[in-house]
């Protein structure tokens, strides 16, 4: 009894911590929306909506869903090669799970870390699927900071902005990648004692060593993540299009894309309501876009994260994700 008393009053300053940083995060997002509005024009928001072209707006939406199946095949490569026990149908479910949560977690990866759980309580090899969710977000992240440097490498007006030379840009990629490939060998010959690390160092350790064990998965994922940046990089430019930027070129609007992404990453909102909204004004401000043009894009590039969302929903409402074990397609 003395214990549960004690358990309960140990979990009560950990809730009115989350409860706190939930308030910081919700005053954030409606401080930083509330002055974006402020700023606006709404009559010319208005006029710049009702002239939106749908047929750009579509393919967007379609492509956006392509490289989500492309996503979900970079996780499936990474899970197949430390289990046999599961089917590309049963993660794209989680897919649309993650993404369904993400809209009221902080930052872009909780929805990751969501779904990781999900796949592990499902499956008998919990700790393998969980790693691979993970493995395959860190992937993800790599790739994108890679191909936006290198695509910042060519985009001369936001390198003078920062006041950068392309060499120097340049510089910076090929020094990630040899950090990279350094990295890759180490873990691959190196070895720890492992019972002298501790848990919190030996479970990452443990994990990235049976990953780069398997070279071939590894690399055909980091191929599927570079095509997967790129489809995401033509829907939101088909986005763009749709609401008349018609200003920026592809490589511009990749570098876009990877800088709102490691924004995101940040815990500062929800689903990055806030961060995605000033960092789109802001960016494409450099190309001579309208505000209110930038927060048409985004709003059109919330509504395709919540239609998968929906799905998302639908497959939890439905039971359909509750326990992967009982789908035949997934033995």
């Amino acid at each position: 009894m003395a214990s549960m008393i004690q358990s309960a009053a140990t979990s009560q300053p950990v809730r009115w911590r989350h409860a706190i940083w939930l308030v910081i995060r919700a005053v954030f997002v409606v401080a930083v929306l509330g002055y974006i509005v402020s700023r606006l024009d709404l009559q010319v928001l208005l006029a710049q909506a009702q002239s939106i072209q749908p047929g750009y707006v579509l393919l967007g939406f379609a492509v956006w869903f392509v490289s989500l199946i492309l996503a979900t095949l970079r996780w499936y490569v990474l899970a197949r090669s430390v289990t046999t026990a599961v089917s590309f149908s049963f993660l794209l479910r989680y897919s649309f799970v993650g993404i369904f949560y993400s809209q009221f977690l902080p930052s872009s990866i909780s929805g990751d870390v969501v779904r990781g759980i999900y796949v592990a309580r499902a499956r008998t090899d919990k700790a393998a699927m969980f790693s691979s969710s993970l493995v395959e977000r860190v992937i993800g992240m790599a790739t994108n900071g890679a191909v936006g440097l290198l695509a910042l490498c060519a985009a001369p007006e936001i390198l003078h902005l920062f006041g950068l030379e392309m060499e120097t840009a340049l510089g910076l990629v090929i020094l990630i990648l040899l950090a990279a490939s350094a990295g890759y060998v180490v873990l691959q010959r190196a070895k720890l004692p492992e019972h002298r690390l501790p848990r919190v160092i030996l479970v990452p350790y443990q994990t990235l060593r049976a990953y780069t064990a398997k070279p071939i998965a590894m690399g055909l994922s980091l191929l599927i993540s570079v095509v997967y940046f790129l489809l995401w990089t033509v829907a939101l430019w088909a986005l763009g299009l749709a609401v008349g930027i018609n200003q920026i070129n592809f490589t511009a609007m990749l570098v876009v894309l990877s800088a709102i992404n490691v924004a995101q990453i940040l815990p500062l909102s929800v689903n990055g309501w806030g961060v995605r909204e000033g960092a789109l004004v802001a960016l494409l401000a450099i190309y001579g876009v309208q505000a209110e043009t930038a927060v048409l894009l985004s709003l059109l590039w919330a509504l395709v994260a919540l239609l998968a969302a929906v799905v998302g929903g639908i497959l939890l409402v439905t039971d359909r994700v509750s326990d992967g074990t009982r789908d035949k397609s997934d033995s």
